[in-house]
């Protein structure tokens, strides 16, 4: 599937729908709060890190066993609805049984 950009109206309803149906999963991944504004969510998907609040950079080494599994979850259902943006490799293995 091919990277689609929606308009800007369209992409901020679609993300607000996104997050909230999977609020559950963002909330126990141990992801940053800062990952529930989708451009960083989305960098973080593009690079496989990114850096929060604090200044401090959250990368994928970063999450546990559990919270690998929860965000490569967010990952397949993030494809499912907005398409692959390029997603890093360190993330794509999060996907891989």
């Amino acid at each position: 599937m091919s990277y689609r950009r929606l308009d800007p109206i369209q992409a901020a309803r679609s993300w607000r729908e996104f997050s909230l149906v999977n609020l559950p999963l963002f909330r126990t991944s141990g992801l940053p709060p800062a990952l529930s504004d989708h451009a960083a969510f989305e960098h973080f998907l593009l690079n496989g890190s990114v850096f929060v609040g604090d200044g401090s950079e959250f990368t994928v080494a970063d999450l546990d066993d559990s919270g690998r599994r929860i965000v490569a979850r967010l990952v397949e259902k993030y494809v499912e609805r907005f398409g692959d943006p390029g997603i890093a490799a360190d993330v794509r293995l999060l996907t891989r049984d």
